[in-house]
């Protein structure tokens, strides 16, 4: 699950590493949480899917804790930047290779 332009780095990787048993959902709309839409698209899949949200910004900054409110149950992994009190790294080549890192470790 994620929202915003990382879906279209996500996507990249996914064909780029061949990973096509991952499904990537993005939610445009979080408020309100489309929550009946997205439970319908889920009973698409086992019930043992790992759900994860992915988002390039600090933990504290983006959407995963209102997502994993919606989401409810506990199962939802969180992957992006840790907390912050800034909103940027401060150097190019740091965001680009903390960026690369969220995406490997979603893709794998």
């Amino acid at each position: 699950l994620c929202s915003g332009k990382i879906y279209y780095e996500l996507d990249a990787a996914r064909k780029e590493a061949n990973a096509d048993h991952l499904s990537i959902i993005r939610i445009e709309q979080l408020y309100p949480f489309p929550a009946k839409q997205l439970q319908k698209i889920l009973k698409n899949y086992s019930k043992d899917i790992k759900l994860v949200w992915v988002q390039e910004e600090p933990l504290n900054m983006g959407a995963a804790l209102f997502v994993k409110h919606w989401i409810g149950d506990g199962s939802l992994q969180i992957i992006s930047r840790p907390s912050s009190g800034v909103t940027a790294e401060g150097l190019t080549a740091l965001h680009k290779i903390h960026q690369a890192e969220i995406i490997k470790e979603a893709i794998q």
